[in-house]
């Protein structure tokens, strides 16, 4: 898969980066005719697209799959790779790699089943065009927020290159 972006804002050694934790996370721009899928995450102050860590022993597109349903409630088809993004983030000790994608909804949506973090965290489901999304997502302030802000630009400014 293409790496898109690699995002670092901290000076990290070599040393320190083999102490970090590793993450592998499946993220969608999920798509229902002219509008897509953004997550409010309302008390920490930021949008995501849908997604989050695949878990051991699970593909990419099957951990992809399965966060969309959590978080969305969306069953997901169609779905083509867009590539990867590495966010190395200190303050956090973590080398987090994003395979990232873009998925039609297929069917009806039904009841998100967000963790409890998610759910203490606010996250709520805002359907928007790209354009929107992209303003919205932009906006992110907060600590991860920013992190967050430049990947989703990242990944949202691909997709409106193949689409």
């Amino acid at each position: 898969m293409k790496l898109l972006k690699q995002i670092q804002k901290e000076e990290v050694t070599e040393y320190e980066m083999s102490l970090m934790n590793t993450r592998h996370a499946a993220r969608a721009v999920i798509f229902d005719g002219q509008k897509i899928a953004l997550m409010h995450v309302k008390k920490v102050g930021y949008y995501k697209l849908p997604g989050g860590g695949i878990d051991d022993g699970e593909s990419n597109i099957s951990g992809l799959k399965r966060e969309c349903m959590e978080e969305v409630g969306a069953s997901v088809d169609q779905i083509k790779e867009i590539g990867k993004i590495v966010e190395i983030i200190k303050y956090k000790n973590i080398i987090q790699t994003s395979y990232c994608y873009v998925a039609n909804l297929v069917g009806e949506l039904k009841e998100n089943s967000l963790t409890k973090k998610e759910e203490e965290e606010g996250f709520e489901v805002v359907w928007v065009t790209l354009d929107k999304a992209l303003e919205l997502v932009d906006s992110n302030q907060s600590k991860f927020g920013v992190y967050v802000r430049e990947r989703e630009v990242a990944i949202l400014n691909e997709v409106k290159k193949i689409i």
